[in-house]
């Protein structure tokens, strides 16, 4: 099936998950279950890898999760796509899953189709830690200058935004928006931005201002978006956006 032994050696307690079962009477039906839900191929794999805790889990207990889902209106597909990429989603209880889902949108002011949008795009965002979640807003409205609205249009264009270390992510936005001299609105626009490292950000716009080409009005001649600066390694970041040998750009680093 493709299991990642060595990380299921590197969890604690996953090893006996396993060698303590047969795989007939206590793996089989999981993973026949797996399948129906369109965990499928090299999927089932990588997915006891990342979550062999799985076969710990009555069977009638996962369908109702499935069910749950199925009841808040979510597609074959996206339940498909929120097992692959958070296997631990079915860890959490009907109950749980509920509560958080509630919390997204209430606190978020999403409609039930946003909801499901961004389960589906970040599953992984819906069981983390919503301590963490809530200080990440409150650092977005509070300490970022975004309005609840904006805060929204964050989650609903980059929900990996809210999984970010605060003081990280608090330190990029102030670095486009009070050194870089980017509003709000373009970052909203660019939200991916705030996904690239510091150093990054920092390397990149410094060289662009040496050149003088530092452009992030985009109603001025030669303007250059985040995503631009952010895209792309060195090589393709020197020849399509500062337009100047890699040789350069890398004799410049060295002088930082």
């Amino acid at each position: 099936m493709g299991v990642n032994l060595h990380a299921v050696e590197r969890m604690r307690g996953a090893a006996q998950v396993i060698l303590r079962r047969d795989f007939e009477r206590d793996m089989q039906n999981h993973i026949r279950f797996l399948n129906d839900c369109g965990v499928t191929g090299d999927s089932v794999g990588v997915y006891i890898s990342k979550n062999p805790f799985i076969f710990t889990q009555d069977l009638d207990n996962l369908e109702v999760r499935i069910n749950y889902l199925f009841s808040k209106q979510f597609t074959t597909d996206s339940i498909s796509r929120i097992l692959v990429k958070n296997p631990r989603w079915l860890m959490h209880s009907t109950e749980d899953i509920d509560r958080r889902l509630g919390y997204f949108q209430q606190n978020f002011l999403l409609k039930g189709d946003e909801v499901r949008f961004v389960a589906t795009r970040q599953p992984k965002l819906i069981t983390y830690n919503l301590d963490h979640i809530r200080d990440t807003r409150f650092a977005v409205i509070e300490e970022m200058g975004f309005t609840v609205d904006e805060s929204k249009q964050i989650i609903l264009r980059k929900p990996k935004v809210y999984t970010l270390n605060r003081r990280s992510l608090v330190e990029r936005f102030d670095y486009i928006h009070n050194t870089m001299g980017i509003g709000h609105g373009l970052i909203i626009e660019q939200v991916g931005s705030l996904l690239s490292r510091l150093s990054r950000l920092k390397q990149r716009h410094q060289f662009l201002a040496l050149l003088g080409r530092n452009i992030y009005d985009p109603a001025q001649p030669g303007y250059i978006s985040l995503v631009d600066i952010v895209a792309g390694d060195d090589s393709c970041f020197c020849s399509r956006v500062a337009k100047t040998p890699t040789a350069i750009f890398n004799k410049f680093l060295k002088t930082l």
